[in-house]
């Protein structure tokens, strides 16, 4: 599996409903595929640095939203196709991206003992008379 960007603009006049349920037909067609979801970013209204046309309208703002996914190379065409039929998306782009790397540190060895308790030896009769004395509470 590789780690995905998905990046697209949402029409402008979209209610939070609407942008909700975008968000979640696209998740679950990811999930459906077999993709696994590492982060969303919630859909924010942007203004376009440029108009883009679609339908005979013209946008100058949009909704721009993210998810980063895992997936497996082979369904990525699907998902390119699924995003591109949904009527509410103006434009998308899929990014292979590099999975972070994790670090395993090695424990550091620190001392169970302070220097005050190192010097403090304890006799082995005081540690017997402390053993009958607790077990004979």
């Amino acid at each position: 599996m590789r780690l995905y960007e998905l990046t697209y603009l949402i029409l402008p006049d979209l209610k939070e409903e609407d942008l909700k349920s975008l968000e979640e037909r696209i998740v679950g067609f990811l999930q459906d595929k077999g993709g696994v979801l590492e982060n969303i970013k919630k859909p924010k209204e942007i203004k376009l640095g440029y108009p883009i046309k679609k339908n005979s309208t013209k946008y100058e703002k949009a909704y721009l939203a993210t998810i980063e996914f895992y997936l497996n190379p082979s369904t990525i065409e699907e998902v390119a196709l699924f995003v591109k039929k949904e009527p509410q998306i103006l434009r998308h782009i899929i990014v292979t991206k590099k999975a972070p790397k994790i670090e395993i540190k090695k424990p550091q060895f620190i001392p169970s003992f302070s220097e005050k308790q190192k010097q403090e030896k304890v006799e082995l009769a005081d540690i017997d008379e402390k053993l009958k004395e607790i077990l004979e509470e």
